[in-house]
């Protein structure tokens, strides 16, 4: 009998989930948009809950605590010196008035919010039938610092944190290693944060913050920075080594803010050119924030770097990161925003419960196939009454290679559900990426806005002939965390995987992770020379990832894809019957 703790993480941010944590094992984590069919929903995850207790083969009064890595409130020991600096550095300032009122506007609104999203928490748990005395509150950010550090392969590591909020804070910046567990360098307010920064962008661009910084990521490829320099650094800037945002009418810490005299200074220029402004800004931002505290807390030295919170979906950022002189390797927490915080509330539960031991913790990350898998039995009740053909294969990868080949959009899904923002192999579209015309195509059946790009992926064997600076040992390739510069080769081959400013997003398959996954772009390379295929989320726009059979046939009949594998099951429609007879011929590939 196992006799480890079990923890069960919980986070009823946005993007809710949970996670189970027994000892040092990583049982399962699911995010409860996969299950509810609510994108980024708050709601607190009943059913993420249900799916890991019945998995573990456990019930509630197994628990030995709770963790929820969120709604701590502030930490007595670090922040009433960093409040009262942050306070005395923004009332210096002429515009001390209008500065206090967001000052004190936004300290209210997020004591208010975090009261209800406890005590939604908490009325959650009692409503499933969790004992309230096992519950422990964990600090925000240490959450996603605990994620990024174990997610890492590194056993000595900086760790950055940043996001809009949580518990007060915005940024981070760790040193953490098996001798001194984790040390605090620094820490930024929620009023000066980067990650407010980039959402009021993102709301005066018309797009939704907290949600669509990814499209504004991809629009600023195609924009000048240098045309809206000037008012991003007014809005925030660095200074001794620190983020100083001038609260007022163009900067104001909240999702949607009333600016309406940024609205006024940009009202001229182009959507592309803001976005392109506002991404250099960012970039110089946390990187000119890292280098200052490099300069002083490790000068000369090179540091491993793990990093964790919204801020870094921005995979511009995390490639810029990487290019850091002094950054020797990054690594990428996968699900790195507040997806990540039900499993980094275990986690700081664990650490905290070890005495503040890092070695108690899990440590590396091989994978993120960490949700429900289903069995013949949901493929068939998914497929009955659907009227889709269905032929058993053999080898499934072959025949999706062979599919690939023929110029076919296939809907992937295998084995578990991957845990974070993007489809890693087991419930993705795979299509060729030897055209723009399948750009244009997965835009459309997707309902996708046409700037954005798509991600290649291809085998690690193939990888360095395809980007220059590619690094083989490096893990962020393999989560779609960062980009490379594509090489004309790649371009040549693979243009629908290339973004206009000639990079690409990829991810790196190795075969021990996902055999499979492997197999399928290794029989397509040796059957057409090309290096990768397009691998994109398995939904439509504004759609959660498919988690179960169900979802992935609805999905695919909404026209997501030509054909659907689902396990060893490939599924068509009766006018794509032909195509299939002649594929497969007298033979099952």
């Amino acid at each position: 009998m196992n006799h480890e703790p079990l923890i069960l993480g919980i986070c009823n941010t946005s993007d809710s989930g949970a996670a189970l944590l027994r000892g040092n094992d990583i049982l399962g984590a699911v995010g409860e948009e996969r299950l509810n069919r609510v994108k980024l929903t708050r709601e607190f995850p009943v059913r993420a809950i249900t799916w890991l207790l019945k998995e573990a083969g456990c019930t509630a009064v197994d628990l030995d605590h709770i963790a929820c890595g969120a709604w701590a409130g502030l930490d007595p020991t670090l922040g009433p010196p960093l409040l009262v600096e942050s306070l005395l550095a923004h009332l210096s300032s002429s515009k001390v008035t209008q500065k206090s009122k967001v000052f004190l506007e936004r300290t209210a609104a997020s004591c208010r919010t975090d009261a209800i999203q406890r005590q939604a928490f908490l009325t959650g748990l009692q409503q499933y039938g969790l004992p309230l005395e096992r519950v422990g509150f964990y600090d925000h950010h240490l959450a996603h610092a605990l994620t990024a550090y174990c997610g890492s392969p590194f056993r000595e590591c900086w760790i950055l944190t940043s996001d809009l909020r949580g518990d007060h804070r915005s940024t981070t910046l760790w040193a953490a290693g098996p001798d001194q567990g984790l040390r605090l360098l620094h820490q930024v307010t929620e009023w000066d944060s980067v990650g407010a920064f980039y959402a009021i962008i993102t709301a005066l661009l018309g797009f939704t913050p907290d949600r669509h910084e990814g499209k504004v990521m991809g629009l600023a490829a195609h924009g000048n920075p240098a045309r809206c320099r000037s008012v991003m650094k007014e809005m925030i800037e660095l200074r001794e080594g620190t983020f100083h945002a001038q609260l007022g009418p163009l900067y104001k810490p909240f999702v949607q803010p009333d600016v309406p005299k940024l609205r006024s200074r940009l009202a001229h220029s182009s959507c592309e050119d803001i976005a392109a402004s506002a991404q250099e800004h960012l970039e110089r931002l946390l990187l000119g924030y890292l280098r200052y505290h490099h300069r002083r807390h490790s000068p000369g030295r090179p540091i491993a770097l793990a990093v964790a919170g919204g801020v870094f979906a921005n995979i511009r950022l995390n490639a810029r990161l990487a290019a850091l002189d002094f950054v020797e390797d990054l690594f990428v927490f996968p699900n790195m925003g507040d997806g990540g915080c039900a499993l980094g509330g275990a986690l700081a539960a664990r650490y905290h419960r070890s005495h503040q031991n890092l070695e108690a913790l899990p440590k590396g990350l091989p994978h993120v196939y960490l949700g429900p898998a289903y069995d013949d039995v949901d493929f068939e009740k998914a497929l009955h009454g659907t009227g889709l053909e269905v032929t058993m294969l053999d080898s499934p990868s072959r025949t999706v290679a062979t599919c690939l080949a023929a110029g076919l959009i296939v809907g992937w899904f295998q084995g578990r559900t991957e845990y974070g923002p993007r489809a890693l192999g087991n419930r993705s579209i795979l299509a060729p990426a030897i055209s723009t015309l399948y750009h244009e195509e997965l835009n459309r059946r997707l309902h996708r806005d046409d700037f954005m790009p798509f991600a290649p992926v291809l085998i690690e064997e193939v990888a360095s002939r395809c980007f220059k600076d590619y690094k083989a040992s490096s893990r962020t390739h393999e989560f779609m965390t960062t980009l490379y510069t594509a090489t004309k080769w790649f371009t040549e081959k693979c243009p629908a995987a290339v973004h206009v400013d000639g990079t690409a997003r990829p991810q790196v398959v190795r075969r021990d992770v996902n055999p499979l996954y492997h197999e399928i772009l290794d029989n397509y390379f040796r059957m057409t020379g090309i290096p990768a295929v397009i691998n994109t989320s398995f939904n439509t726009h504004e759609e959660p990832i498919v988690c179960s059979p169900s979802n992935a046939v609805h999905c695919f009949q909404s026209g997501a894809a030509e054909l659907l594998v689902l396990g060893n099951r490939l599924c068509y429609d009766q006018a794509f019957a032909g195509t299939v007879a002649s594929l497969l011929g007298d033979r099952n590939p």
